[in-house]
């Protein structure tokens, strides 16, 4: 009897910690799970420009699939694991400076100096910096951006007369970029940005 107990309270722990309340269009959220070796119980913006959760973990609670939180969704602090300022302040990303979206250090307005945001207002727009500490990624080491399928974003594409350079949301759920083009124009060959990709704003093409 006491085994029966205990392991319903064990099944009944796992459920909750597991699949909490927030549910994607793609499923309920997996908490706690694990981006870049930080271990998440709420949705994060992580690498994002929308807060995102795992839908689905390895035995190692690493994220093997997301989708993005709706608004109801409870969302973790946006700190970034292992970026510090030199005073030893943890950076805050993704962050908006005077209306782009950074989530990396970046020297805009700052010379050859790179710098981040401690903390963030309404619009993740930034109201205090610091100098980021070497190691931290920047603006010029970001990794390329890929699909949730593994393959390489082709930037930049032109989708029905507007130009893009990150990926974009334009008709469409979730962030998507092309995988080819014809031309400089989208061929019909695209995929699902992963979270660590930009997602940026459109610029109409001048004919």
């Amino acid at each position: 009897m006491n085994i029966w107990i205990a392991s319903i309270c064990i099944f009944s722990l796992a459920t909750s910690v597991s699949s909490q309340t927030c549910q994607t269009a793609s499923g309920p959220c997996v908490f706690p799970f694990k981006y870049l070796g930080v271990s998440y119980s709420e949705c994060t913006m992580m690498d994002s420009t929308l807060p995102w959760c795992a839908t689905s973990v390895d035995a190692g609670r690493t994220y093997t699939n997301y989708d993005y939180c709706p608004p109801s969704c409870a969302q973790s602090p946006t700190t970034a694991g292992g970026c510090q300022t030199v005073d030893g302040v943890n950076c805050i990303f993704p962050f908006v400076y005077q209306g782009t979206t950074y989530s990396n250090c970046t020297n805009a307005d700052f010379g050859s100096t790179f710098w981040c945001a401690t903390a963030v207002g309404t619009g993740n727009v930034y109201t205090t910096y610091g100098v980021c500490s070497p190691g931290c990624l920047t603006s010029a080491t970001t990794t390329a951006c890929k699909t949730s399928n593994g393959e390489s974003c082709v930037f930049p594409f032109v989708y029905n007369g507007v130009n893009y350079t990150s990926c974009s949301m334009v008709e469409s759920s979730f962030p998507w970029c092309a995988t080819s083009v014809t031309n400089g124009e989208y061929n019909g060959s695209y995929g699902y940005c992963v979270p660590s990709c930009l997602v940026g704003v459109t610029v109409p093409v001048v004919t």
